[in-house]
């Protein structure tokens, strides 16, 4: 993969040991994208260690071009995350 990057939508925290907090953080950010009218043909949920929801939104193959791309999204008002992709 080398330098690929993730763009991520950013949610709410939660306490890692409840499911519950867990998919209520998740279900939010979800409503969130859907109000932005943000659609995903996935959803693919990105772990956090301090236990923040996290979706990734789209993956690039260089940190220049996820912030190319980062500039469409930023419109959405959305709290948004670059991180290096995880092979």
């Amino acid at each position: 993969m080398g330098n690929t990057c993730w763009i991520l939508a950013v949610g709410g925290l939660y306490d890692d040991s409840s499911f519950e907090q867990r998919e209520a953080q998740r279900e939010k950010l979800l409503r969130q994208l859907d109000k932005v009218d943000l659609k995903l043909a996935e959803n693919i949920w990105v772990y956090d260690s301090i236990g923040r929801a996290q979706i990734l939104l789209e993956e690039c193959s260089s940190r220049s071009g996820a912030l190319q791309r980062l500039k469409g999204y930023r419109r959405s008002g959305m709290w948004l995350r670059i991180r290096p992709a995880l092979e």
